[in-house]
């Protein structure tokens, strides 16, 4: 980590996130950073593994983290089952595909928050805190920083 990212890192304050990711090794490390930032994670690999901790867990879970494709179903389909069961709780969308591939495969929708794998610490986190601070504002598009957005501010064609 370079000096200028560790003076800018938000850390969490406990919260409860889960986290569902399919490749091994990136819900691994993705685990790490997020236990680094002092969050609680609930790690899932498959979306039946997430509807199951959802269901069962009796904590408060304040975000949703999820890889949008996926074995089962993608991770639209899995927000939408997620959401039933916890209706009040914030999401983030993780992909290696950029956000207009994503919209324009119908997975995502305007408006989601997405993040592009792969992400940095101070990335993430930042997103993280920006969703579970409850405020709106994102940064906006740029075509030369696309690894973090809300996915109504993309430019569609």
């Amino acid at each position: 980590m370079r000096p200028q990212e560790e003076a800018t890192i938000t850390f969490g304050q406990a919260e409860t996130i889960l986290l569902v990711e399919d490749e091994p090794g990136l819900l691994t490390m993705s685990r790490r950073m997020l236990e680094v930032l002092g969050y609680n994670v609930l790690p899932a690999s498959t979306p039946g593994e997430a509807i199951q901790l959802t269901k069962e867990y009796d904590g408060k879970i304040h975000l949703f983290l999820t890889d949008v494709v996926m074995p089962e179903m993608n991770g639209r389909e899995l927000i939408d089952q997620l959401l039933l069961i916890r209706p009040d709780t914030t999401y983030l969308f993780m992909s290696g595909y950029t956000a207009d591939v994503i919209i324009h495969r119908g997975v995502s929708r305007k408006g989601d928050n997405f993040i592009q794998k792969p992400f940095s610490l101070t990335q993430i986190a930042a997103q993280i805190r920006t969703l579970l601070d409850g405020c709106e504002k994102t940064s906006s598009f740029q075509p030369q920083d696309t690894t973090s957005a809300r996915l109504d501010s993309l430019p569609h064609s």
